[in-house]
């Protein structure tokens, strides 16, 4: 068996069990605040210079579609890892971002 994430395997539950600490730790929630207004402010502009679709949202728990075609929607080709780029730059720019696809 793999270390699926909703299987209770042991290495899903070691790893996931320092989580709480490092939450509390680094004050996830104390930061949520402010790091919302950053990454809507910063985003905001990204609306008009980069292909996004419609329904951003943005609070605590932020999220925007990007895709290449803003009129049709088409998505980037999976091949291109738009998504992990993303994420890689946000968090040079000190943004959490659980994943990307």
């Amino acid at each position: 068996m793999h270390a699926y994430t909703y299987s209770a395997h042991p290495v899903g539950c070691a790893v996931a069990w320092p989580n709480p600490d490092i939450i509390e730790g680094e004050d996830f929630p104390g930061q949520a605040p402010k790091r919302a207004v950053t990454f809507s402010t910063d985003c905001r502009p990204l609306s008009v210079t980069t292909p996004t679709s419609a329904n951003p949202r943005a609070g605590a728990d932020a999220g925007r579609r990007i895709v290449e075609d803003r009129g049709t929607k088409q998505e980037f080709a999976a091949d291109e890892k738009v998504g992990a780029r993303v994420q890689q730059a946000m968090q040079q720019h000190g943004l959490f971002s659980p994943g990307a696809r």
